[in-house]
């Protein structure tokens, strides 16, 4: 099974809006206290006196961190090269 999450340190209830304005497809799970990222070491940057995640892609198969993505560039380009990446493992496993 595969999931798709987006994760951010904006408020749940920010993320919420986000999602209905955008019609994403995917959830997006918020760590405003930066807990997850804290743990994983997600890179962060300042923006309006917060701290906010820089773009990343993590694949996580069965609790494990398998594969990262950064920097995402160019980001028109990044969903197509995790696809890949996921398309040549599915074919690797079957």
């Amino acid at each position: 099974m595969t999931n798709v999450f987006g994760i951010s340190t904006q408020s749940t209830e920010y993320q919420c809006e986000v999602k209905t304005r955008l019609g994403l497809e995917y959830d997006l799970l918020s760590d405003e206290g930066l807990k997850l990222g804290g743990a994983l070491g997600l890179p962060v940057f300042e923006w309006e006196g917060k701290k906010v995640f820089k773009r990343v892609t993590l694949a996580v198969d069965e609790g494990k961190v398998v594969r990262v993505w950064y920097p995402v560039f160019p980001p028109d380009r990044s969903a197509e090269e995790v696809l890949e990446w996921l398309r040549g493992r599915d074919v690797k496993e079957s």
